[in-house]
């Protein structure tokens, strides 16, 4: 990978909400990097398919999923029971027409719009496996979102860690990485905000009983090494090849000869992303 600022800040455009990677072979940028390609594959399931009424026959004949959703809220005027047969018998349609409709163009949509996301991190050779995982993880998904809203108990699934209160979520970088106080940077000028990995899933609280947590979340939260050293080597990586087209630059008006400056990196990593 030849440019590595252009490459990490194509990537910054295609998915604004994530961290920015110095692409680097160091343990901080790659726990980031395959953090933030999981963040996107999430995204892409809660927002395609992790939805109320989701069906492949739906979305295959542009039907309209917000019609039934306006629905079944406005029954709640007519009482639970009324509510709760509508959409029982509303999903067991729907599950009768998606038996009859191939999910197979649904799986290539939602793996392309992944693909198109990530693929400055992407070599020719990865893009195929990758894919292959990527169908094999979204039919996963569809089955459990489908088998959650047909549970008799709502299930709910949050994508926003609070730097405030992280009950339900813990770091994901606990175990993977340990930075010692010594190359801790100091902390971003700008506010940051923790980056959700793997989603909150629960059940939520009623009049009789309190929320039930079902799955932890895991997210790269501010106050860790991790988060910190991986902005403090994105901007030392960028600082260096500055330097070096500079000094490249230099060179070339004082000699007619043919001068090479290689980037000298301070961090831990000195090999580039090629994994």
């Amino acid at each position: 990978m030849q440019d590595l600022v252009g490459t990490s800040e194509r990537l910054k455009k295609k998915a604004a909400d994530i961290l920015r990677t110095s692409l680097l072979e160091s343990g901080c940028s790659q726990i980031v990097r395959l953090a933030s390609v999981q963040h996107i594959i999430f995204d892409v399931i809660c927002n395609q398919i992790w939805q109320p009424f989701f069906s492949e026959y739906l979305w295959k004949h542009n039907g309209t999923r917000s019609i039934l959703e306006n629905l079944y809220v406005r029954l709640a005027a007519d009482g639970d029971q009324v509510q709760r047969n509508w959409k029982v018998s509303t999903l067991r349609m729907l599950d009768q027409l998606d038996a009859t409709s191939d999910s197979l163009q649904l799986m290539e949509f939602l793996t392309e719009e992944v693909i198109e996301i990530v693929r400055p991190l992407l070599d020719e050779h990865q893009a195929t496996q990758f894919r292959m995982e990527l169908r094999q993880l979204f039919t996963k998904a569809v089955q459990l979102g489908k088998m959650a809203e047909r549970d008799r108990l709502p299930i709910r699934v949050s994508r926003e860690p609070s730097l405030s209160g992280t009950e339900g979520w813990r770091e994901h970088s606990q175990g993977l990485y340990e930075a010692s106080d010594s190359d801790l940077p100091s902390p971003p000028v700008e506010p940051q905000v923790p980056l959700y990995v793997i989603p909150r899933v629960y059940r939520p609280a009623t009049e009789t009983t309190p929320e039930l947590l079902i799955h932890a979340g895991s997210a790269l939260f501010p106050h860790t090494g991790v988060f910190q050293e991986s902005l403090a080597e994105w901007q030392q990586m960028k600082n260096a090849i500055r330097e070096a087209t500079k000094s490249i630059s230099k060179s070339r008006k004082l000699s007619t000869s043919s001068t090479v400056v290689t980037p000298i990196w301070q961090g831990r990593g000195l090999a580039l992303y090629g994994q």
